[in-house]
């Protein structure tokens, strides 16, 4: 057994791809079924400390794979998705490494990826992803990833505040219920919010969650926009009514706390009540200020498909051109069905895929990670239907929300016409 981790080789090997990479077109091939052996080369982003926890669980599975040779490499987000870039354009990704839903489109449309439809079933469990988590990487095509961690977007709140206003966030069902909580919680004399904007920001998994729950997607299997100007609309709308009657911050005030970072966060600055933001930055929050800070499910539209649930997935993938495809598909297995190395990996990337897995973790987490893990455990039990791969060019959608939302906030457009451009300019995107 071998197993060694390096930053300098993966980072270079934008440069020189068959260096760093080459080893996966000249490993052995091994009859499915039969055990594991040959080399692999890993690759993930991250830093230091999450390389460590990886290193760990390949160290785990190379000791029970005595024929297998691992290597694990890794980068910073930025770099890492960089030489990605690079090394599939020369053919030499690495055996099996990790990809987010903003990306794995593309490169599966380049053939760059392995179908992985022939293992499902087989050497790769999906009795504890279920169809929705094969889904999660599935095109037309094939499945091209599989998700061995989920992250969910929340409501946090300011729980004191609340209880001291008379307000259970409990009842807060829907988006038209939040609000009416959000307006209870105002006191414009003294500068204090019901709610946050998340229109001004850059992410905008909530629209996401107005979308599904409207029965539309976010794009098509096609990669053309799967939600209308009406849709947008409506969310554009829901924000402004709440801007005008002072509910929501303006947008002065907005852009400037956004910019400033979480130190500046106005729900950690006790300047606001609610906020949608990611499960995650729970504990960031709790880090930078006392108090009883709740974590919520998103509310509803009244009219919400009740198959709208959805996660944001970290797929582990496999080169198209690996020479050991057996050993590739045994080690996306591992790293999404067994407990052992869910206790190495820990919650570094999100939440385990595999409900069973997240819940073998709890009993040693910290009391925010349980809250998380428990959170994505609920909402799993939704029924979910498949998220369409985002296309190449997403993330100009994005960017396109970011700012027409600002334009609309500071009202240098109407509701109608921003929707409308938002529209209109993905032509110039999604091919």
């Amino acid at each position: 057994m071998s197993s060694t981790v390096t930053r300098r080789s993966f980072l270079g090997f934008g440069l020189g791809a068959a260096a760093a990479f080459g080893v996966a077109g000249c490993a052995g091939f091994s009859p499915q079924g039969s055990k594991p052996s040959g080399k692999l080369e890993v690759g993930i982003w991250g830093g230091a400390d999450r390389a460590k926890l990886y290193q760990s669980a390949i160290n785990l599975y190379t000791k029970r794979n005595a024929d297998v040779q691992a290597t694990l490499q890794f980068a910073d987000s930025a770099p890492y998705f960089e030489r990605l870039t690079t090394s599939a354009a020369a053919g030499n990704l690495p055996d099996v490494f990790w990809m987010t839903d903003t990306n794995i489109a593309r490169y599966a449309d380049a053939g760059a990826l392995m179908d992985l439809n022939k293992y499902i079933g087989g050497s790769i469990k999906k009795d504890g992803i279920g169809d929705a988590g094969v889904d999660a990487g599935r095109n037309p095509k094939g499945v091209f990833g599989l998700p061995t961690h989920f992250n969910s977007q929340a409501i946090l709140t300011d729980n004191d505040a609340l209880a001291a206003k008379g307000v259970s966030f409990s009842q807060v069902k829907t988006w038209d219920d939040l609000a009416a909580a959000a307006k209870q919680m105002t006191n414009s004399a003294e500068g204090y919010y019901g709610l946050l904007d998340p229109t001004l920001g850059t992410n905008h998994r909530s629209f996401e969650a107005w979308v599904r729950q409207s029965g539309a997607e976010l794009f098509t299997d096609e990669g053309k926009l799967g939600f209308d100007a009406a849709v947008l609309g409506d969310w554009f709308a829901y924000w402004a009514k709440m801007r005008k009657e002072g509910t929501i911050p303006p947008a002065t005030t907005q852009t400037e706390s956004d910019s400033a970072g979480w130190t500046s966060d106005l729900l950690v600055k006790s300047k606001a009540a609610i906020r949608v933001a990611s499960a995650s930055h729970l504990g960031v929050v709790k880090g930078l200020r006392q108090g009883n800070i709740g974590l919520n499910s998103y509310p509803v539209r009244a009219d919400a498909s009740k198959d709208w649930w959805f996660f944001t997935p970290i797929l582990v993938c496999v080169s198209a051109k690996t020479g050991n495809t057996d050993a590739a598909a045994d080690m996306v297995n591992f790293f999404i069905n067994d407990k052992e190395a869910a206790s190495h990996t820990q919650i570094s990337m999100g939440t385990p895929a595999v409900p069973d897995v997240a819940k073998s973790l709890i009993p040693n987490l910290k009391e925010d990670q349980v809250l998380v893990v428990n959170q994505i455990l609920r909402e799993m039990e939704h029924p979910r239907r498949r998220v369409p791969l985002k296309p190449e060019g997403s993330d100009k959608l994005n960017s396109a929300l970011t700012r027409i939302g600002q334009e609309v906030a500071f009202e240098k457009t109407s509701v109608s016409n921003g929707a409308s451009a938002v529209i209109a300019d993905s032509a110039q995107y999604l091919k």
